[in-house]
């Protein structure tokens, strides 16, 4: 699981961060709802550089959604194994 930088802008030439998960070879994304200028990416640690105003903020937002989906992957995997 990574926090990604969507190559495709929004009107206001905003890039929106998504999680990309894969499984079993297929990507699937999910949008946290933050979008930020492609200079304020930190592609080497996938997070927010300090240069941003909210950094801290959406940081943290990206480390919480990771764990929910964490969360939702471990549950998903128990109930296919139980059974």
């Amino acid at each position: 699981m990574k926090a990604v930088l969507r190559k495709k802008v929004n009107s206001q030439k905003l890039y929106p961060i998504p999680l990309r998960i894969i499984k079993d070879r297929k990507a699937t994304f999910i949008f946290i709802g933050q979008y930020i200028k492609q200079i304020d990416r930190d592609n080497k640690n996938c997070a927010v550089k300090k240069s941003h105003p909210d950094f801290l903020y959406s940081n943290q937002l990206i480390l919480n959604k990771k764990s929910d989906a964490n969360k939702k992957l471990i549950d998903a995997e128990m109930e296919v194994n139980y059974h």
